[in-house]
Parts: structure tokens; sequence; C-alpha cells
């Protein structure tokens, strides 16, 4: 059931087993999950949303933050506020993390996840249902029926991925808001923000969780377990702000919260190809729509990747790329960053024998298509959250300095793939890629590269305490009963987009607070 917070006495405790602050994809999945345990009593769930039911100026505004490294979106423009979270702004593109991101990669520092993808999938399957997607098979075959992948021969160093499109659940919030509106066990508290978290005096557990309401009151949470799901930027914020007990912020002992800030690097239209006949067939690579109900339906998109064994041997982070047709997506965007096909930079071809020397006409005929390309961004501890020291929101909360910072393997490891699939297009007689990435400065990215509004590793999960806020369950280092969940836990991003990631470390940690709790 929801709870208006305005309507509380001042200074009320509310109660619960589990107090989950947010309602976004981790918090809203981890009280779907508690609500639905079918063993022993029943888990009395407390959700914590800063906002109401739809976006609103002033929530809206908590948000607000600045930007003091590398250009960024405004902060309070990428993520949501209100019931929901930040699936109101979702694009809905599933896919789970690939084996190789939670490895630890000698060439890559502070890479590796305390538990490997196979840990993951049981959890990732359950997510298929969450999200109402197909079935829980990422590789090429399954999604051939109306279209194949591109045949790059098998030594060729890219291959072929699907991602499917949570098209009938993305927005959660509205599709799962009547669930919440019957449930017993589950009460969200609507405009409760919170603005600290509260220890005991030995700073080993959580007492309390203070919440205030804008032109409300102030109010208490109590519980057995308090899960913080309010994203990766939010995560840190509130650890960092609550600094009564433990004086540089909770799990902060070591200066790791808000380090290591993660967002994947989108280099759309970048490079561009001329196909050839045979890309005439290029269904694969679209967005299509599956499922007999509507309110079922997702969609698939396939998309390129550079092989594992290829990531390895030249030192590569992940890179995803996705094919656009350039000629419809030129007449639906209009973006003064965008550069018109044929007045792109000079062109320089990548033939069959790699060999990008000399400049080839474009035919008029020719198919053009351009490509998206997210990409991992190499964890960082110089790229990070901070609390600004001269600006707080309307609870007096320091507001947020977001730091990014990318290394010089990201753009080396996006300009490569770019290079791998030029070759691998021109092997396979599939069209000629043209490349436009500037190789002179590593540091020196393309002016229409952005974040994808994907906010990752800012309270990273590790075992040993001095190199992670938390521990493999989510578990903050020194405090027996507060986790963290959402992608603020990611050791590594990945290039895949984190909300099925997000969703399948929910549903495992439901799993073993349920168990501790019957």
């Amino acid at each position: 059931m929801f709870v208006e917070s305005r309507d509380l006495e001042p200074g009320s405790i509310i109660e619960g087993d589990v107090c989950v602050i947010g309602s976004g994809a981790a918090g809203m999945t981890l009280a779907r999950e508690l609500m639905d345990a079918r063993n022993g009593a029943p888990i009395r769930v407390i959700v914590l949303e800063s906002g109401g039911r739809e976006e609103q100026e002033a929530i809206t505004d908590l948000n607000r933050g600045t930007n003091v490294g590398r250009e960024y979106h405004e902060l309070h423009q990428a993520r949501s506020r209100y019931f929901g979270g930040s699936t109101n702004c979702w694009a809905g593109m599933c896919a789970p993390l690939d084996p190789i991101d939670f490895e630890q990669r000698d060439y890559l520092p502070h890479s590796g996840w305390p538990f490997d993808r196979a840990t993951l999938d049981p959890y990732y399957a359950r997510a298929q249902d969450h999200l109402r997607l197909g079935p829980f098979d990422y590789s090429p075959t399954p999604w051939e029926s109306e279209g194949e992948a591109f045949d790059f021969g098998p030594d060729a160093p890219i291959e072929s991925g699907v991602f499917q499109t949570a098209r009938g659940a993305k927005r959660m919030g509205k599709v799962f808001r009547e669930q919440f509106e019957r449930a017993d066990t589950v009460r969200v508290y609507l405009h409760a923000t919170v603005t600290s978290i509260d220890l005991t005096q030995a700073g080993t557990a959580v007492d309390t969780v203070t919440c205030k309401v804008l032109d409300g009151p102030t109010f208490k949470a109590r519980a057995r377990y308090v899960i913080l799901a309010a994203g990766g930027l939010e995560n840190p914020r509130i650890l960092l702000a609550s600094n009564a007990v433990q004086t540089a912020g909770i799990g902060n002992r070591h200066d790791l919260v808000g380090r290591f800030f993660m967002e994947h690097p989108h280099t759309d239209h970048e490079s561009f190809l001329v196909g050839s006949p045979g890309m005439h067939n290029w269904d694969f690579y679209k967005s299509r729509g599956h499922g007999q109900r509507k309110s079922h339906a997702f969609r698939t998109w396939g998309y390129l990747r550079v092989k594992d064994e290829v990531l390895r041997r030249e030192q590569l982070v992940n890179v995803h790329s996705v094919v656009f047709d350039y000629e419809q997506r030129a007449r639906k965007i209009k973006n003064k960053r965008e550069i018109p096909l044929r007045e792109a930079m000079t062109p320089v071809l990548a033939d069959t024998d790699g060999d990008r020397g000399r400049p080839v006409a474009v035919p008029e005929q020719a198919l053009h298509f351009t490509f998206g390309t997210p990409s991992e961004s190499a964890p960082n501890p110089a790229s990070r959250v901070r609390l600004s020291t001269s600006s707080t929101d309307a609870f007096g909360v320091p507001r947020i300095e977001l730091d990014w910072k990318l290394s010089p393997i990201d753009k080396r490891s996006v300009r490569r793939m770019h290079e791998l699939m030029a070759e691998s297009f021109g092997r396979a007689g599939l069209g000629r890629m043209y490349l436009t990435m500037s190789e002179a400065d590593d540091d020196q990215w393309p002016a229409q590269m952005q974040g994808g509004w994907h906010h990752m590793g800012t309270t990273r999960m590790h075992d040993d305490p001095k190199r992670g806020v938390c521990d493999a369950t989510g578990r903050v280092h020194g405090v027996a009963n507060l986790f963290v969940a959402g992608s603020s836990l990611f050791p590594t991003s990945g290039a895949a987009n984190p909300t099925f990631t997000i969703l399948a470390l929910a549903i495992r940690l439901a799993d073993q607070l349920g168990g501790k709790l019957r």
C-alpha cells in the first residue's frame, strides 16, 4: 500500500523487517521479491520514496549538482526521483554482462568481481520474468528467424549478440503500481526523502533512517535490515552525508565511497559504413517486436562486440556497437552535433586487407550506416562523486559534485573496435567502413561523445574492505545490517546497459535476506 508521508506525525517511528531506500529498478525488485515470499511469516517491507507517483519540480531539484570533471549531462536530468525511480527514463535495453566483465584482467587495474558470471545466471533468468522479456538466451541463433546475423567467419575478431528490450515493463512504477497498492506486507512511503542513515553509537549497525518531507514532518524508519537502493549518484551521497558517527561517512574508512564512478561513453555516429548489396538484409540488427500480448511484448536488437579472446590479447575494455541506417536516422534526429554523411571528415578506407590509406568516392546508390558505440570505462579511483562544500539542497544536505574521468584505454578500445569492425566488414564483402576517430590523443574524445545516464561503481564490491565499500552480498563492510543495491556495486561496468544486472543482483540479495528473516 501507499502512504503519504505528509500525513505522519512529526517524530514518528515506522517499523518493519526490511527498509528499502528508493523505488527504482533495485528497490522495486527487492520489494516485489520479498512481498512474494512463500515460506514462513510475511516479511514487512518499508519502501522510502523521495518523490510521489509522478514527477514534481521541487523534488527533481533535489537531484541538482555540479559537474567538475568531463562534460556531462545536468545531474537532475540524468535520473528520475519519483515512484519507479530511473526506470521512468529508461530505454529498456537488457543484456547480461559478458563473462570477461567479471574477470580480474591483469592489464586492467581494479578489475574483477567477487564472483563469476555463472553466479548471476539464475538471477538473470528470474529478472526476465520481472521485465516480461523472452527466453533467457542472448545468443544470435534463436532470434534469426527474420534475419540472420552477419557471417564474418570463425576467425573474425568480432561477433554478434542480442539485446532484449523490456517494452512491456520498462516503466516499472506504472506497470507494478497496482500490485503495490494491493500489497499487505509492503508500505511505500511517498515524499520520504532520506537525509541520513543513523548508526548505533558503536557504529556497527543501523539504528534508524531519518526522513524529511518538503513542507512536512521529519520522521524515522527502523528495520532489521536497511537496503540503500537510491542509484549510483545518490547512494554515495547518502553514505557520505551520514557522518554523525563515522565522521568520513558510512563505509568510507578507506576513502572509497564515491570513487570509481563509471559511465558508458557513447560515441554514436563517429565512423560510418558504405554497405554492399549484402547489407540489404540487416534485419537482425534492427529493433524487432516479439510476443503475442501487448502487455508482454518485448523487442530484440542485434549488436556487434569484440570477442573475449581478442579483448584479452589486445588489452581492451569491452565495447558494443549497434548499427543505424544513417539516412533514416538523419531524418529523425535534429542534432547540431550530427555530422552529415557526405560532409564528414576526410574518409579513410579500411579495405579487405585492413589498408586504411586511401580515400574512396561514396557511390550515389550506396547504403549508408553509422554506429552507436557504448563502451566499458576502466575503473578509475580519480573518477568520483563528492559532496559539495558550498551548496546544499532544500533539506540542508550537501549537493553532489561529479568529477567524471576517463582513461586512455577507454578511447583506444573504441577506436580499435572500429578498426576491427572495418576489417571484418571488408573481409566478409559487406562494405567499406570509414574511420574518423582521431588517433592523436587518447584523452581527446569526439564532440558528440556523451554518457548514457548509467551511474556505476561508487560503492563497489570487494571482499577486502580496503578495496571495496561492500562485500559480495552488498553489505557495507563493518555495518552488520546495512546493504547497498544497484549499479553502484559494480566493480567494472562492462558495455551492456546496467539495469538488467541491477535486477539480478537485487533478486540475489532478496533471496539472501529472505532466508535470514524466515
